[in-house]
């Protein structure tokens, strides 16, 4: 039995998640945003739109019902392609060079330079075409400071994915394994995005509090490490009856690391876990106690995306507890997952993760001179 992670801060859903995601799929299917069947399937069944509801609840007043849907519509299908381009060029590919992944998250960032460019044709491309699209749509949505943080972060979470994919078969360290994903996981755009589904804009002595900065790398910390929890067990049986490449997840390079096997790691990372998590409430509330509104509204949205991503994982989508095999006999292979609290342990384990790339969350806690410990 696995320690049971705990989810304190209730997420609201959003109106209509159910229409928002009929839109992200008929998107997907409209562009043909998937690798191969299998993926297709996968996609369908990830109730996308629950996840945008639920990660992002607040959305923006005193505006008419159609124009905020819009902003949520762009960061459910966001997300959409995100999985999309995780699960077809990066984590699950078909056989092919990786020197045309390679060419295709080039051109993903081009498009975001330059979004009249012309697109080549092909099974590969719909990435280019995708990534125009929803920047078109932001462009719509965003003020320009906003919209420059969006195309940022989306750049970010591609070419940091790129270079995850091409760091596959070295043996990372923990530490550059956490810097790795720090920069590609998808958290980075939900930062950029909160603000513009929220109608606001976060003034950036705010963004580049340390404080506010620390907060948004354990959300992201948090989410990463999440998955790596609710994925394992379906990565390593796709390893093994596809013949994917094993991927750097938190339990194996734990299990390397420490030298233990994969149960103990896995109790090592819950607790490392919930260490991260009891920092992040902590810092929320210091952050909180002199916060103006918009400040609040922010941090809140920080504190949504945790626990709105484990609702999404564990009760709404299938993405992690199975898998359908197209391919074979179409059995379905079923995974377990952890279990949720509402509150914290009583006993919080006392593991730390002593990294260089994390080790300024601590010291933004009770800390007054915060303009000296700003982002770098």
């Amino acid at each position: 039995m696995l320690t049971a992670l705990y989810c304190p801060i209730p997420a609201r859903c959003a109106p209509d998640p159910e229409s928002i995601d009929r839109e992200s799929i008929a998107w997907m299917t409209r562009l043909k945003m998937y690798g191969n069947a299998r993926q297709r399937v996968a996609l369908e069944n990830l109730r996308v739109g629950y996840f945008a509801c639920l990660t992002i609840p607040d959305g923006a007043q005193e505006e008419e019902e159609r124009r905020t849907r819009r902003r949520h519509q762009l960061w459910s299908d966001t997300l959409m392609l995100l999985v999309a381009v995780d699960d077809a060029l990066f984590d699950e590919p078909d056989m092919r060079e990786a020197e045309e992944t390679a060419l295709v998250c080039l051109h993903m960032d081009r498009i975001l330079e330059n979004p009249t460019d012309d697109i080549e044709e092909g099974d590969l491309w719909w990435p280019v075409t995708a990534v125009r699209e929803l920047m078109l749509r932001a462009a719509e949505l965003a003020t320009p400071a906003q919209l420059e943080r969006w195309i940022s972060s989306l750049r970010s979470t591609v070419l940091g994915g790129l270079l995850r994919n091409q760091l596959l078969c070295a043996p990372l360290t923990l530490n550059d394994y956490v810097a790795v994903r720090l920069t590609e996981g998808a958290v980075q755009n939900f930062m950029a995005t909160v603000p513009i589904v929220g109608g606001y804009e976060l003034p950036p002595g705010a963004r580049l509090d340390g404080r506010v900065c620390a907060l948004g790398d354990m959300a992201n910390f948090l989410a990463m490490w999440d998955n790596d929890l609710f994925g394992h067990a379906r990565e390593t049986f796709h390893s093994q009856r596809y013949g994917h490449p094993v991927l750097p997840n938190a339990v194996n390079i734990l299990s390397r690391e420490r030298d233990v096997s994969p149960q103990e790691a896995m109790r090592l990372a819950i607790a490392v876990r919930d260490q991260v998590m009891k920092l992040f409430l902590q810092l929320s509330d210091e952050v909180l106690l002199d916060a103006d509104p918009v400040l609040a509204r922010y941090v809140h949205a920080l504190g949504c995306f945790v626990p709105g991503y484990l609702e999404w994982a564990l009760k709404i989508t299938d993405r992690y507890a199975r898998t359908f095999d197209l391919t074979e006999t179409g059995e379905v292979a079923e995974f377990p997952l952890p279990s949720v609290c509402s509150e914290p342990s009583e006993e919080i384990s006392e593991e730390e993760l002593d990294l260089p790339v994390i080790a300024r969350w601590r010291e933004q806690l009770a800390c007054d001179n915060r303009s000296a410990n700003g982002c770098p």
